[in-house]
């Protein structure tokens, strides 16, 4: 009877200890993945589709270019409505292409500058533990727009992340959607994110 006993725990502890591996290595080479694509990155673009609940059409869509600094953000179901900052000195510009007008502010206190790509390494996913989490949670393999993830489940929400790039592609939190395209690293040029020239445009308050 002992001797059956151990064999049970043993027979449960090796499950257990597979379980762990199974969920640990998904998440660290997807870790990996990410690391190695953005380890030396110097410019982000990406596309963000949001949506009020998971059964709505009604989608608004921002598009998202950094270079060092340098964040340009366009509000594409506004029209022409952007905003570039310097996260460096804090510069922020709003413009509307639109009707030519502008507003200018200046921060007085400055974010530390990073490039906020959308991927596993980021603040994205907030306090999460690798270690924890893989021992707690099942990593599940998930095909979320043609791109085959593994899906987390975290405080900050549910996150698909795409196992080739390390990306983020979709979040959900509750009703909340987001879905992330076209992320592409080292393509932005010092053109597109330059500060915005506002000779032609009426300042506004």
């Amino acid at each position: 009877m002992r001797k059956t006993i151990i064999i049970i725990i043993l027979i449960l502890v090796i499950a257990y200890l597979a379980f762990f591996l199974h969920n640990f290595i998904k998440i660290q080479n997807v870790l990996n993945t990410a690391k190695e694509n953005n380890n030396n990155a110097e410019s982000v673009s990406y596309s963000i589709e949001s949506y009020e609940n998971k059964n709505s059409d009604n989608k608004h869509t921002v598009k998202v270019l950094q270079k060092d600094s340098r964040l340009l953000e366009q509000y594409v179901d506004q029209g022409g409505y952007y905003i570039w900052q310097n996260l460096s000195t804090g510069e922020e510009i709003y413009y509307n292409t639109d009707n030519n007008e502008a507003n200018e502010k200046q921060k007085t206190e400055y974010e530390n500058v990073s490039l906020n790509i959308p991927s596993i390494d980021s603040e994205y996913l907030g306090d999460f533990n690798k270690f924890t989490y893989s021992l707690t949670h099942w990593v599940s393999n998930e095909e979320v727009s043609d791109k085959e993830c593994i899906k987390l489940s975290t405080n900050e929400g549910d996150f698909w992340i795409e196992k080739d790039t390390g990306y983020i592609v979709k979040i959900e939190n509750n009703d909340f959607v987001q879905e992330y395209k076209n992320i592409e690293i080292n393509t932005v040029t010092d053109e597109e994110i330059a500060k915005p020239e506002l000779s032609n445009f009426t300042i506004v308050e």
